[in-house]
């Protein structure tokens, strides 16, 4: 098993704990403040392009770090090294907030398999300038998220 493996072990078991602990059972996910109603029956591609759209910051970049918030119901603090920003001015190391995924729509599985596979996401982040507790903003399921796409260069010397 890898070191980064080894070292995510406790993290993984911390982070089901919390999940359990705080989970209510009857919760779901649904992202009908964020998704107005004319997308009807179009595919995810569709959806996708659509949340893009709509969004303001969208970045490429590497999760690095995610550790339980200031209150332990309210989900994860992650950081995040932004790579570049596709839509609006992000940049740097990034602080931002994510739910448990159990109804929130937070992105906690996600977050942690990007990292243990040092992976980038484009995805988009929903800013909050005025939170109390420093995070500068938010990371769900509701937002636009993606597969970062090989550039054009990389993927002509992939070809030969």
């Amino acid at each position: 098993m890898t070191s980064s493996a080894t070292q995510a072990i406790p993290l993984i078991c911390l982070v089901a704990t919390a999940v359990i602990v705080t989970s209510n059972g009857a919760a779901a996910c649904t992202c009908s403040e964020y998704v107005s109603n004319d997308i009807g029956s179009k595919s995810e591609q569709e959806i996708n392009a659509k949340r893009f759209e709509r969004a303001e910051n969208v970045v490429r970049g590497r999760f690095t770090y995610i550790s339980l918030g200031p209150d332990v119901r309210r989900g994860f603090t992650v950081k995040m090294h932004v790579e570049r920003a596709i839509k609006g001015n992000l940049g740097g190391e990034i602080e931002l907030y994510t739910g448990f995924g159990n109804g929130d729509c937070g992105l906690v599985g996600m977050v942690m398999g990007r990292m243990l596979h040092d992976r980038p996401v484009d995805i988009e982040i929903r800013t909050s300038p005025s939170r109390e507790d420093g995070r500068m903003g938010g990371i769900d399921s509701c937002g636009y998220i993606a597969e970062p796409q090989p550039s054009s260069s990389s993927r002509g010397a992939r070809e030969r």
